[in-house]
């Protein structure tokens, strides 16, 4: 898109694997927004399901530019169309860092986040600000301190920048979280 980017970009996946296919049925509920990708699997015999939504947003300094607005904005608007699901979970690259910043919607079963990488920005605000809007939560520094680490490592640094995301109501389905 860029002249100035180095490789290929866009886009999102998900790679399921075939015994998962032979007790579930996948449908595609939004790929509208460059980067989001939202899809359910419905076993094919209890008709029971899960929502994955999987994300990317590149880093406001790349050369695809700072367009976390709009991508707030669409994934607020995906999950609200698909909030009929009962079971549902967000993940991907946000390049968000939340620090220790916790969510406002957060209830008192729901145990206090503490996270490795103490840095927050303005995407971590703006990921902050929709997860309180949908009343969802971080699954990351909520666990174990030994099972959390920083998911991203560079020669610039290392920091937390991968979420995995549920509704608040969902939160007591997650027994534990790497």
């Amino acid at each position: 898109l860029s002249k100035r980017a180095c490789r290929g970009s866009g886009g999102v996946g998900i790679l399921v694997r075939n015994n998962v296919l032979t007790n579930y049925d996948i449908a595609v509920l939004s790929n509208k927004f460059e980067g989001i990708l939202f899809v359910q699997l419905i076993h094919k015999t209890s008709r029971k399901s899960i929502g994955i939504c999987v994300c990317y947003l590149p880093p406001a300094s790349s050369s695809r530019g700072d367009h976390s607005q709009d991508f707030f904005d669409s994934l607020k608007s995906i999950v609200i169309e698909n909030y009929h699901i009962e079971n549902f979970l967000i993940c991907g690259d946000l390049n968000a860092r939340c620090g220790n910043a916790q969510e406002a919607s957060v209830l008192h079963f729901i145990p206090k986040r503490t996270s490795v990488d103490t840095v927050i920005n303005q995407v971590g605000k703006e990921l902050l600000s929709t997860l309180d809007t949908l009343d969802m939560c971080m699954l990351n520094g909520r666990f174990s301190p030994s099972w959390d680490s920083y998911t991203s490592v560079s020669t610039n640094g290392m920091s937390v920048v991968d979420y995995i995301l549920v509704p608040t109501k969902s939160f007591n389905s997650f027994k534990n979280f790497r």
